[in-house]
């Protein structure tokens, strides 16, 4: 039940607040597809649902109309952004720029312990992709893209990455379901710009991280 699971998020972390624990599971409904597209998320039924006042839902629902995950109109209750190709198209021009100049910087300043977690990450996407597991080539792949942001140190990226974080993984969780049929080639398809970064090959990784996000594309007649 929704309302167990915000009692266990605070049981889990004590010093977590009420708002921040409401926040987190309709992030968590909206970019696992949970919550369908289009759908209308009324703050009453939310608060009776989750056994919570209006305040923390009203709070939570401002923070991802900021992200672009919920839109609202004038007089009427706001609901989960809708899938759309021209969204789409705008997430995956930005990330070209952003993840391309990411990516060129972590070759010169990823550590070893990094890129031996890259090499896990590399491995768990190829068995997400053999088991034909969306989730997990989803969640794989935001670890992936992730670890590169952090080992550019450049906290201007990594703060304008973070706000694209839950539409990019909500967008590619959705490709790839439709994608399950046809196969899930996730671990081809970062291949180079793995290789890239272990050779510390700066315009290399750049070149290959846009590959990367640019196969997306191919993807949008989904949409």
């Amino acid at each position: 039940m929704p309302q167990e699971i915000i009692s266990e998020r605070l049981k889990e972390n004590p010093f977590v607040k009420l708002n921040d624990a409401v926040y987190e599971h309709l992030r968590e409904q909206i970019i696992s597809l949970a919550y369908e597209s289009g759908m209308r998320l009324v703050e009453s039924q939310l608060a009776e649902e989750l056994k919570v006042s209006h305040s923390p839902i009203s709070a939570a629902l401002q923070r991802l109309q900021e992200e672009n995950l919920v839109e609202r109109e004038v007089g009427k209750s706001p609901i989960v952004a809708p899938i759309r190709y021209r969204d789409c198209l705008m997430l995956l021009e930005a990330r070209r720029g952003i993840e391309g100049q990411a990516a060129y910087l972590a070759a010169e300043r990823i550590n070893d312990t990094e890129l031996e977690e890259l090499k896990r990450i590399m491995l768990g996407l190829k068995r997400a992709g053999e088991d034909g597991d969306p989730v997990q080539c989803a969640k794989n792949d935001a670890c992936f893209h992730g670890l590169i942001m952090k080992a550019a140190r450049n906290k201007y990226l990594q703060d304008t990455f973070a706000s694209m974080q839950g539409n990019i993984f909500r967008y590619l969780l959705y490709v790839l379901r439709k994608m399950q049929s046809e196969g899930l080639h996730e671990f081809e398809h970062h291949l180079g710009a793995y290789h890239a970064l272990k050779n510390r090959s700066a315009c290399l990784a750049r070149d290959e991280m846009i590959h990367s996000v640019e196969h997306m594309y191919h993807a949008m007649r989904y949409l």
